[in-house]
């Protein structure tokens, strides 16, 4: 699963914690805590981000401009805005959307999100109320002198009762090049999902 679960559970833990600037513990040294800072950091989306002036093809096209004015966090686990989704554990409904830009990838991001959800025993159902919406934003096929082979992710979560949502925008890369990345991120958003999970949560349509 590699980066997967790590991305995951930084967000889930960052949605948790106070911002860095509190106090810092005792056990980090300085440079630890600064960095600790820097990825617990959570800022506007649209004052932090470079996405809208360096990458304006990947804004717009699947979330609204009112999400983007509500997304919060950073480079390292992305830009996040929740309602206070839960998830009830049910099946899923999913909204699998690609860019003309990255249409070319369009059946590797559904066989490798299908497969997340299959290795969590997690069922697609078209009928299902809990939905699942992911749409690559961008690609980067190849390295280069400062990134990795990777993707951008747009993705939500929703469920009609009681409405509530879950928004998150994050890249990933991978040493071991694109189809890693993107396996890597389509596990990261199920594990999102699977942490997210609620029992007491009842379905509804």
């Amino acid at each position: 699963m590699r980066g997967a679960r790590a991305a995951a559970l930084l967000l889930l833990a960052a949605l948790a914690l106070p911002p860095a600037a509190a106090q810092a513990p005792a056990g980090p040294s300085r440079a630890e805590w600064k960095f600790l800072e820097k990825v617990t950091a959570v800022r506007p989306f649209l004052e932090d981000s470079p996405d809208p002036q360096a990458d304006p093809q990947s804004i717009g096209q699947f979330f609204t401009p009112e999400i983007y004015a509500r997304l919060r966090g950073n480079a390292y686990y992305g830009y996040f805005h929740d309602e206070g989704f839960s998830w009830p554990g049910d099946a899923v409904r999913l909204d699998v959307r690609t860019l003309p830009s990255t249409h070319l990838y369009q059946a590797a991001l559904e066989e490798t999100l299908r497969e997340a959800l299959r290795q969590r025993q997690i069922r697609p159902d078209a009928a299902a109320p809990t939905r699942l919406g992911v749409c690559l934003v961008g690609v980067e096929p190849r390295p280069t002198a400062r990134t990795l082979p990777g993707v951008m992710l747009e993705v939500y979560f929703t469920h009609p009762i009681p409405g509530q949502s879950f928004f998150w925008r994050f890249g990933l890369g991978s040493r071991d090049g694109l189809a890693a990345a993107l396996a890597d991120a389509t596990e990261a958003v199920v594990e999102l999902l699977r942490q997210k999970k609620d029992p007491g949560k009842t379905g509804g349509k």
